[in-house]
């Protein structure tokens, strides 16, 4: 597989001959590069890096290298038209497989990005949606109770995840019910 470099003069890894066969490393990129499959790696450092992913991102499949990987980084080298986003140290196995696997049309993210992704994607919609969902007429712990009993729960199961009792869960119930002015999980589900 071959693929192309764009470095500064004071970074270069050997990883990448042993990567790619042939592999070009240059410190200049051009505007106008005819459009091929061979993927671009881009290093953050390089000047006017961003320029660079704008437009050969283009025609060709860009990743853009990072001596380090943070999210900010991710998402402006994505909303560039990056393909692809991976820390510049890794190993011959994980640039071969980010240019298979933008060669194939996925995206490339390291697993240690998509871990922080993921939980910060977890918290925060978990909030955002607990926030959209609460009623305002029920206590915080009525509505985790509602929540839970909305996703089919048992009583058990919502007092094992809250670490309450079941006999506490039936009388949150109870009482939302009677705010809500509804008579059962049934109408619970139903109820927006």
């Amino acid at each position: 597989m071959q693929a192309v470099i764009i470095t500064t003069e004071h970074y270069h890894t050997t990883c990448w001959e042993k990567a790619f066969a042939p592999v070009l490393v240059s410190t200049t990129w051009q505007k106008n590069s005819p459009a091929q499959t061979t993927p671009i790696f881009i290093y953050h450092k390089v000047k006017d890096w961003e320029q660079a992913v704008r437009e050969l991102s283009l025609h060709h499949n860009v990743i853009v290298l990072s001596s380090q990987l943070t999210l900010s980084e991710l998402q402006s080298a994505l909303s560039l038209g990056a393909k692809g986003y991976m820390d510049a140290a890794a190993g011959i196995a994980s640039y071969q497989a980010a240019a298979t696997a933008i060669g194939q049309g996925a995206l490339w993210v390291p697993p240690a990005i998509l871990e922080q992704l993921s939980k910060f994607l977890t918290t925060h919609l978990n909030k955002q949606y607990q926030a959209q969902v609460a009623h305002p007429d029920l206590t915080k712990r009525e509505n985790e109770v509602m929540l839970l009993a909305k996703q089919g729960l048992t009583n058990k199961e919502i007092a094992g995840t809250l670490f309450i009792s079941e006999r506490t869960v039936k009388q949150h119930l109870t009482a939302t019910f009677a705010k809500l002015g509804i008579k059962d999980r049934l109408q619970l589900i139903l109820h927006t």
